[in-house]
C-alpha cells in the first residue's frame, strides 16, 4: 500500500511541479520585462514609488502563489491516495457481496423487487396521467361537438327560415314576372289592334268626307241644271271646268264603289248557301275569339285606369317608362336571386360534405373511442394484477423486514452479552453503532471470532481439566508405563495445537 501510495504521489508530482515552474517562470520573465522596460517609460518619483510598491506586492503575490501551489499539490496527493483507497474499498466490499449468505441475496431480492414495485408505479403513474389527458381532451371535445350541434342548429332554423323566405319571394316575382308579362303582351296586342283602328277610322273618315264631298258635289249639279239658263250652264262649265272633271271622277268612282259594293253583296248573299258545318264553327270560333278580345280589351282597359289610379299618372308614356324601369329591377333582382339559389346550392352541398365528414369523424372517433376502452379494461387488469402482487410483495417484505430486524436484535444483543458491541474500526469514528443492514457482517464476524475463542478457551480449560484427572488417577511413578505418560501428556496438546 505504502509503495503504490509513493508511486502515485510520484506519478502527480511531476506535472504538478513542471505546471507550477513553467508559469513562475513565464511571470517571472513578465515581470522582469515589464520593470526593465519601465524606466524608459518614465523616472518620476511617484512612479518609482508606484513600481516599488507594486513589485513588493508582486513579490508577496508569487510567494502566495508559492505556497498555494504547494498546498493544491499536497491535497491532489491525499485525494488519489483516498481515490484509490476508496476503490480497494470499493472492491473488497464488492467482493464481500459476491460471497454474501443467503439473507443477503433476500435483501438484494428485496431491494430489486422494490425497484420493480416503484418502476411498476411509475409506468401505471404515467400510464393514468396519459388517460386523464386523454380524457381531459374527450372532455374538451365533447364540448367542442355540443357547440357545434348548437351552432347547427341554430344554422338550419335559420337556413329553414330563409328558405321559406327565399321560396316566398320567388312565388311573389314568378307572379308578378308573368303578370308583367301578360300585361305586356296584352299591351303590344291592343297597342298593334289600336294601330289597326286607328288605320280604319283614318279610312273611314276618308271615306265618308269623300261621300260627302261627291254628294254635296251631286246635289249642286242638280240644282244647276234645273234653275240656270243656257248661259250660266256656260259660265259655270267655263268657270268650273276643273272642278266638273273631279266630279266626273268622283261620279265614276261612286259607281264603281256602288258596283262594288253590290258585288260583295251578291257574293255574300251566294256565299252563305255555301256555308257548311266547319266554316259555321270557324265562324263561331272567330266571334268566340273577338268577343274574348274584347273582354279582354275591356279588361286591360280596367287593369290601365287602375293602373292609372293607383299610380296618379295619366300619362302612358310615364307609365310605360316606370313599368320599363321596374322591369329591369325586377329581371335584376331575378338574377340575383338565381345567384343566390346556386350560392345556396352550393352552400348544400358543402354542408352535406360537412356532414359526411362529421359522420367519419364520429364513427372514427367511436373506434377509437372503443379501442381506448378496451385497453383502459386490459389496463384496469394489469394494474389489479400488479397492485394484488403489490400487496404480497410488500406483506413478504414487511415478514422479511421483522425477521432482518428480530435478526439484528439478536446479533445486537449477542454482541452485548459477548461484549463486542463497538468494533475496532467503528471505534475509530468516535461513538458505537447500532446493529444495522451495513454493519452487520462486521458484527457477524466479530461474534464468530469471539465464538471461535470462547470454543477455544473451552477446549483448553477441557484439556487442562482431562490433564488434571488423569494426573490424579496415574499410579506412582514406580509403577507408571512411560508410553502411555507420553501418549497422556501429548493428548490435550492436540487440539490447542490443531486450533492454534
Amino acid at each position: 500500500m505504502s509503495a503504490l501510495n509513493f508511486r502515485s504521489r510520484k506519478e502527480h508530482e511531476p506535472t504538478s511541479k513542471t505546471s507550477a515552474g513553467g508559469a513562475r517562470w513565464f511571470y517571472f520573465l513578465y515581470f522582469k520585462l515589464y520593470f526593465e522596460d519601465i524606466p524608459q517609460l518614465t523616472n518620476s518619483t511617484s512612479n518609482v514609488l508606484e513600481n516599488a510598491r507594486t513589485r513588493e506586492k508582486l513579490l508577496l503575490l508569487l510567494k502566495d502563489y508559492d505556497k498555494f501551489s504547494s498546498e493544491v499539490r499536497d491535497h491532489r496527493t491525499t485525494i488519489a491516495e483516498l481515490d484509490f483507497l476508496l476503490k480497494q474499498v470499493q472492491k473488497e466490499i464488492k467482493g464481500l457481496k459476491a460471497k454474501g449468505t443467503g439473507s443477503e441475496l433476500e435483501y438484494a431480492k428485496t431491494l430489486t423487487n422494490q425497484t420493480v414495485i416503484s418502476q411498476l408505479e411509475n409506468r401505471l403513474d404515467t400510464a393514468m396521467k396519459k388517460f386523464n389527458s386523454v380524457n381531459s381532451d374527450n372532455y374538451k371535445m365533447r364540448l367542442e361537438i355540443d357547440k357545434l350541434l348548437r351552432d347547427r342548429q341554430f344554422f338550419n332554423l335559420i337556413w329553414r327560415n330563409q328558405l321559406k323566405r327565399l321560396m316566398d319571394g320567388k312565388a311573389q316575382i314568378l307572379e308578378l314576372v308573368e303578370q308583367a308579362i301578360n300585361a305586356y303582351d296584352q299591351r303590344e296586342e291592343w297597342c298593334t289592334k289600336l294601330d289597326a283602328l286607328k288605320e280604319k277610322a283614318a279610312i273611314d273618315y276618308r271615306k265618308h268626307c269623300m261621300a260627302s264631298i261627291m254628294i254635296l258635289i251631286h246635289k249642286k249639279i242638280t240644282r244647276t241644271d234645273k234653275g240656270t239658263s243656257d248661259y250660266t250652264k256656260l259660265s259655270f262649265s267655263t268657270r268650273f271646268k276643273t272642278p266638273l272633271r273631279h266630279i266626273v271622277e268622283v261620279r265614276e268612282l261612286q259607281r264603281q264603289l256602288d258596283h262594288s259594293m253590290k258585288l260583295e253583296e251578291f257574293l255574300r248573299t251566294k256565299g252563305t248557301v255555301r256555308l257548311t258545318a266547319a266554316d259555321a264553327k270557324a265562324e263561331a270560333k272567330r266571334l268566340e275569339q273577338q268577343e274574348e278580345e274584347l273582354r279582354a280589351y275591356n279588361n286591360h282597359v280596367t287593369i290601365l285606369e287602375a293602373i292609372k289610379e293607383f299610380t296618379g299618372e295619366d300619362d302612358v308614356d310615364k307609365l310605360i317608362t316606370e313599368f320599363t324601369r321596374r322591369e329591369e329591377e325586377n329581371y335584376a333582382l331575378f338574377n340575383y336571386i338565381n345567384e343566390v339559389n346556386t350560392e345556396l346550392k352550393n352552400l348544400s352541398d358543402n354542408v352535406k360534405m360537412l356532414k359526411d365528414n362529421i359522420e367519419e369523424e364520429r364513427a372514427k372517433h367511436q373506434a377509437k373511442m372503443c379501442k381506448q376502452q378496451d385497453s383502459i379494461e386490459s389496463l384496469k387488469t394489469s394494474l389489479e394484477e400488479k397492485r394484488a402482487t403489490t400487496v404480497e410483495l410488500q406483506a413478504t417484505r414487511d415478514r422479511s423486514s421483522e425477521v432482518l430486524a428480530n435478526l439484528l436484535q439478536q446479533i445486537q444483543g449477542l454482541a452485548v452479552t459477548a461484549d463486542c458491541n463497538s468494533l475496532p474500526l467503528l471505534k475509530l469514528l468516535g461513538k458505537a453503532f447500532d446493529v444495522n443492514v451495513t454493519n452487520a457482517r462486521l458484527y457477524i464476524k466479530s461474534l464468530e471470532k469471539k465464538i471461535m475463542e470462547t470454543v477455544d478457551i473451552i477446549r483448553m480449560d477441557e484439556a487442562l481439566q482431562r490433564a488434571s484427572e488423569s494426573k490424579e488417577r496415574t499410579p506412582p511413578s514406580s509403577r507408571r508405563r512411560p508410553k502411555k505418560i507420553l501418549s497422556n501428556r501429548q493428548r490435550p496438546r492436540e487440539p490447542v495445537s490443531a486450533h492454534a
